[in-house]
C-alpha cells in the first residue's frame, strides 16, 4: 500500500479530508486566479523540474528564464504551466517559507542536500498557496522523494509535512513576527521602502506579493479599442478600459498571449499600462526622427510606430544579440517598420549618422524593483550595492545619448524601478551636470506621483508595475 494512501483517516491531531488547504499570509485577499491545483500524471516530474529551477535561482544566482524551461521540458511529462506556476508562487513567498521550514527543521541540512530543502518549501507553498489538497501535497512529496538518490529524507519530508498540518496557526503566528518573513522580502528592500515610501511601503509590499494582473495594448492601425473589446467579449473575455489610455484594455483574467483574438495578425500585444504610458509621454509627430535607446524587447517601439501610422523615422537599439531579435520579431508580427542595430547607446560613434533626433526615449535597464510580482525571482538577485551600480550605468546612458537630441527636442527616461536612486535622485544628479536640460512636468490626474522631478507608478494603484519617468527639454 502507498505510503498516506490513507492519510486522512489516521492523522496525528485530527482528520484531514480530500478538500481541506489552507491559506497564506495572514488575512491578504487571494484572488481566485492567484491559486490553482498542482497536479498532473507525473507529479515527481513536476517536483523535480521545480525544484531544479529554485536551485538555479536560489543558488546558483541565475535570472528565471521561463523559454529555457519550456525548451527543457519538451521531453518531459512536467506540464509548463503547472511548473511555471509553482517556480512562480515559492519564489514569490520564498523568504516566509524558508522561515517555516528552518522552524520544522530542528537539524540544519547539509549544504549537498539543498534539494531535499527545496522539495519542502516547494511544499509547504503547495499547502499554502494553491487548492491542492493536504494529503495530496505530503503523499507526492513523499512518494518523490523516495524515488529520489536521497530516500534517507522521506521520513524528514512526511514528519515536517505533517508537524506544519498540525501546528499551522502557531507556526503562522510565530512567523509573523519576522519582518522578513511576513512581508516575503529581503530585510533591506523592506527598510528601504519604509525610508523613502513612509506612507506607501506596506502596501507595495502586499502588492508585490500578488498576481500581477493582464493588459492589453490594441493596435489602432488594425482595429479600434471598442471593436478589439467586442472580439473579446465575443470568445468569452471580459475586459475594461484604462483612464489615461486610449488603446489600453485590463484584461478580467489572465490568458496566454496566443489565445488572445487576432494575436498573430498584429490586432493586439501584450504590454502593462503603466509602460504604456511611455509612448503617450513622448507623444511622437508622423514623420519625426526618434531613437529608442534602450528597445528590447520593443513594446514601447512598436507604440510609437502605432500612434504615428508607422510613419516614423525610429531607430531602435539594443546591445543584447537574444533580446534584440525579439525586437525584431515583434516588429514583424505587428507589421511595423523601423531600423533596429545591434548595437550599444553607450557607443554611438559606432552607429550614430550625426543627425540629431527629435526625441528620445530612454528606458534604461534598472533593478526591476517595481515589477516584482511579474518577476519574483529579482527579490532574491539583486542586492543593496546592485542600485548604485545601475545608478551609474543609467547616468552614463543618459550622458551618452543626450548630445544626440536635437535642441527644442525631448527626451523620457524612464525605468520600472521605484527607487529613487534610479528615479528622482539620479535625474536631479543629471540636470546639475547639465547646462542645457530642464525638466518638463508631467501633469495628470489619472495615474501616479507627482515628484519635483518626474513622476511615478506605484505597483499599489490600479494593477500597474511601477515605473519612474521623467520628460527633458533641450534648450
Amino acid at each position: 500500500m502507498r505510503l498516506f494512501a490513507s492519510l486522512k483517516s489516521n492523522w496525528p491531531g485530527g482528520g484531514l479530508s480530500k478538500q481541506q488547504s489552507f491559506s497564506g499570509n495572514g488575512n491578504r485577499k487571494v484572488n481566485s486566479w492567484e491559486k490553482q491545483t498542482v497536479e498532473c500524471r507525473d507529479m515527481n516530474a513536476l517536483l523535480t523540474e521545480t525544484v531544479r529551477c529554485l536551485d538555479l535561482v536560489l543558488v546558483k544566482g541565475r535570472a528565471f528564464d521561463s523559454e529555457q524551461l519550456a525548451h527543457r521540458l519538451d521531453n518531459s511529462d512536467a506540464p509548463l504551466n503547472q511548473v511555471r506556476f509553482l517556480c512562480y508562487q515559492t519564489l514569490r513567498w520564498y523568504s516566509q517559507l524558508k522561515y517555516l521550514c528552518d522552524l520544522l527543521i530542528t537539524k540544519p541540512l547539509k549544504a549537498k542536500d539543498k534539494e531535499i530543502e527545496l522539495l519542502l518549501i516547494t511544499s509547504l507553498c503547495r499547502l499554502l498557496y494553491s487548492d491542492t489538497p493536504a494529503y495530496a501535497v505530503v503523499s507526492d512529496a513523499v512518494e518523490g522523494v523516495k524515488k529520489s538518490k536521497k530516500p534517507w529524507a522521506a521520513p524528514l519530508i512526511n514528519g515536517c509535512l505533517r508537524n506544519f498540518i498540525r501546528q499551522q496557526d502557531k507556526l503562522m503566528r510565530q512567523m509573523e513576527q519576522s519582518p522578513e518573513a511576513k512581508f516575503a522580502h529581503p530585510k533591506w528592500w523592506i527598510e528601504k521602502l519604509r525610508q523613502q515610501w513612509p506612507e506607501q511601503w506596506q502596501a507595495i509590499l502586499e502588492a508585490n506579493n500578488s498576481r500581477a494582473p493582464m493588459f492589453i495594448r490594441v493596435n489602432r492601425n488594425s482595429i479600434q479599442t471598442d471593436e478589439y473589446q467586442t472580439r473579446l467579449a465575443l470568445a468569452n473575455t471580459a475586459s475594461e478600459k484604462v483612464a489615461g489610455l486610449s488603446a489600453c484594455l485590463r484584461l478580467s483574467k489572465p490568458c496566454a498571449a496566443t489565445e488572445l483574438p487576432g494575436f498573430d495578425l498584429g490586432l493586439c500585444s501584450v504590454q502593462d499600462a503603466g509602460a504604456q504610458f511611455a509612448a503617450e509621454l513622448l507623444a511622437p509627430v508622423p514623420g519625426e526622427s526618434i531613437l529608442d535607446a534602450c528597445a528590447a524587447p520593443g513594446g514601447k517601439a512598436a507604440h510609437l510606430l502605432e500612434l504615428c501610422a508607422n510613419q516614423l523615422e525610429l531607430i531602435c537599439l539594443d546591445a543584447d544579440q537574444q533580446r534584440h531579435q525579439s525586437l525584431t520579431e515583434q516588429l514583424r508580427r505587428l507589421q511595423l517598420t523601423a531600423t533596429t542595430l545591434h548595437a550599444s547607446a553607450l557607443k554611438p560613434e559606432e552607429w550614430w549618422s550625426q543627425r540629431p533626433f527629435d526625441r528620445i526615449l530612454l528606458d534604461a535597464p534598472c533593478s526591476g524593483s517595481g515589477v516584482i510580482r511579474r518577476h519574483a525571482d529579482i527579490k532574491h538577485l539583486r542586492r543593496p550595492t546592485d542600485l548604485a551600480n545601475f545608478a551609474q550605468q543609467q547616468k552614463k546612458l543618459l550622458d551618452s545619448v543626450w548630445p544626440l537630441l536635437k535642441r527644442g527636442g525631448q527626451l523620457l527616461y524612464c525605468t520600472c524601478s521605484i527607487f529613487h536612486e534610479e528615479g528622482e535622485s539620479l535625474m536631479n544628479e543629471f540636470l546639475k551636470d547639465s547646462t542645457n536640460a530642464e525638466i518638463i512636468p508631467i501633469e495628470t490626474q489619472h495615474w501616479g506621483i507627482k515628484q519635483k522631478l518626474g513622476r511615478y507608478i506605484l505597483p499599489t494603484k490600479e494593477g500597474m508595475d511601477g515605473f519612474y519617468y521623467a520628460r527633458l527639454k533641450k534648450n
